[in-house]
């Protein structure tokens, strides 16, 4: 089953940092350990596309990849996505992933043709309700993710598929029809040996074709070619781990006393990066609105929206990762009030590139607000 979802067309980019604050926090609710036993690449710059595997990363070391969200660790040469995972609320879905980024040294390329794979070690005990890991190959616009999941109606409605042990593929970008999931059932019989998922692409082409095996490579499951590279001519890879709110991968013992609830640690808040893409107004045409407005320099004034001017997208800048996919921040030119006697001169930081700068605030362009891509 497909769910699409509304298409963006952006003609320009602008990176900015979001003044928005996440609110994803390190959860211990969860128990969980997918294993990754080792990454093979054909291509992919370490030499020729032509069916021979060219390099295997066997976890010796943690020198090719960068630990973005959760917790990540590899030990007797096998990758651990692991709890405890960071919460990321994705709208009634409460996921606590673990997720790990290939170093941007290897990054994937529209240039080079190129077959990578990752080999999970799961068993059917590992399929329980609430489960669900993946590989993601993701250029900030473009997003490949192929998996596996294990979801109730509730969680499964969400995504616009039918409940219980699936394969997936989920696929959006920002040249074609949005956000679209297939998925194809499963039963826990079907699962022997490695889990293994794999991307190819042709060099040169707009395209990566992507399939799944859960019997080590006897059988696949071939989801087909998805446009990709439309905009972005360079990819990341991602493996992850994130099983929902009440998902128990690992058994927990019954204890007769069970120990205190611990005391949850307030952790910091991270700031998510956004890139934003210039957009142009179709049907159905936005309609201008007068809005109340208060902030830290002006606390109360009518602003006047008058049209979409920039779409902004959370992004991976620097390798800091996403906590949030969504939201998005849709951003419109408006008129407002100067700022008077306001302080207009500020002293600032990037939290990302870490650059100190100084700026002079004018007269208020732009508002933005907190949206999502409609059904």
């Amino acid at each position: 089953m497909q769910h699409g979802v509304v298409r963006w067309v952006a003609t320009a980019i602008i990176i900015v940092v979001s003044f928005v604050w996440s609110q994803s926090v390190l959860a211990q609710a969860d128990q969980f350990d997918f294993e990754v036993d080792f990454v093979e690449y054909d291509g992919a710059g370490h030499g020729p596309y032509d069916g021979t595997v060219d390099m295997t990363d066997h976890f010796n070391d943690f020198s090719h990849w960068t630990n973005s969200l959760g917790t990540t660790t590899v030990a007797g040469g096998v990758l651990h996505l692991e709890s405890p995972g960071t919460l990321v609320p994705v709208g009634p879905l409460q996921l606590y992933r673990s997720e790990v980024v290939e170093s941007p040294s290897r990054q994937l390329k529209e240039t080079d043709g190129f077959l990578v794979r990752s080999y999970w070690i799961i068993t059917p005990e590992d399929l329980v309700t609430g489960m669900s890991f993946a590989q993601n190959i993701s250029n900030g616009q473009d997003s490949l993710v192929v998996g596996v999941l294990n979801w109730n109606e509730t969680e499964a409605n969400f995504i616009g598929i039918e409940p219980g042990l699936s394969a997936i593929l989920a696929h959006t970008n920002t040249g074609q029809a949005g956000f679209v999931v297939t998925a194809v059932p499963l039963t826990p019989g079907q699962f022997s040996g490695n889990v293994i998922m794999e991307f190819t692409h042709a060099p040169g082409t707009e395209a990566i074709s992507a399939r799944i095996s859960v019997d080590n490579g006897v059988t696949y499951i071939d989801f087909g070619s998805k446009p990709y590279f439309l905009s972005v001519n360079a990819a990341t890879l991602i493996l992850y781990g994130d099983p929902l709110d009440g998902a128990d991968v690992t058994p927990t013992p019954v204890e007769t006393c069970p120990p205190p609830e611990p005391t949850p640690t307030p952790q910091p808040f991270t700031l998510d990066a956004y890139n934003c893409y210039k957009a142009k107004s179709i049907a159905p045409a936005f309609e201008r609105e007068d809005v109340s407005m208060s902030d830290a320099l002006v606390p109360n004034q009518t602003i006047r929206l008058k049209k979409p001017s920039h779409i902004c997208f959370p992004g991976n800048m620097n390798g800091g990762g996403v906590s949030h996919p969504m939201p998005l921040l849709c951003c419109y030119t408006s008129r407002g009030d100067a700022l008077g006697t306001q302080p207009s001169s500020l002293q600032l930081q990037g939290t990302k590139t870490g650059q100190v700068f100084g700026v002079q605030l004018m007269k208020s362009k732009i508002a933005c607000e907190p949206c999502s891509l409609a059904p």
